[in-house]
């Protein structure tokens, strides 16, 4: 559901555009042409399809961006963009960020000198300097384990390893969507690029030396 979440947000204003005629400024979304009454189209500056700034402040899509400061605003990745004293996301500030040293990662999550963040929210916790993104899901520092904004208690970062489909491990325990897989054997755990099945027709996905398993399921005992 998350990565149609992403995937969703990414594709909805492919076709969305700025247009300048007869000194007013326009936003072209959705077959739907919004007048941005407040833009100054003298000084109106189009940076992309979604970001813009007048003499007055930055813009994303229709909106402008409250207290952003024109001369140093600029577009990061989509959907981040920043100013000399603030960094938001979409269209909302990402409180307490640090501007000069935020930067965007990678599959929604960032980071500043500070903190570190999933989707502009806060991760709780993080060691912003050692902090690193494994895959779309899980994250680390020195000290922790992430299933996106959430800490996974008791997992180990330095034996931590993804495994692919949700499912990750570390010496001690195997996890899937930052759960812990109760009774799997970490040393003997293997996940497999396509579904297998039981003599019953049961469909698996994974196993280890005691038991099969299926999106996170215990499925049958060996």
């Amino acid at each position: 559901m998350k990565k149609l979440f992403l995937f969703t947000i990414f594709s909805v204003f492919t076709f969305s555009e700025y247009k300048i005629e007869k000194n007013q400024v326009f936003y072209y979304e959705n077959d739907h042409l919004v007048l941005l009454d407040h833009a100054d189209a003298r000084s109106f500056i189009i940076l992309d399809n979604n970001y813009a700034k007048d003499e007055n402040g930055g813009y994303f899509l229709s909106k402008r961006l409250e207290n952003s400061d024109s001369k140093s605003f600029e577009k990061l990745e989509f959907p981040y963009s920043k100013d000399k004293n603030r960094v938001y996301y979409w269209k909302s500030e990402i409180e307490e960020s640090d501007p000069i040293s935020f930067e965007v990662l990678k599959d929604l999550f960032s980071k500043d000198k500070n903190k570190a963040y999933f989707a502009g929210k806060v991760i709780t916790g993080v060691d912003s300097v050692s902090f690193e993104v494994l895959n779309s899901i899980y994250t680390k520092d020195k000290r922790r384990v992430y299933y996106f904004e959430f800490e996974i208690t008791e997992s180990d970062p330095n034996s931590f390893e993804t495994l692919g489909y949700g499912y990750s491990k570390d010496k001690f325990r195997v996890y899937y969507r930052g759960e812990k897989l109760e009774g799997s054997d970490s040393d003997t755990f293997i996940v497999y690029e396509e579904d297998k099945y039981l003599n019953n027709g049961s469909a698996y996905d994974s196993e280890d030396r005691n038991y099969y398993y299926n999106c996170g399921e215990l499925i049958k005992k060996k």
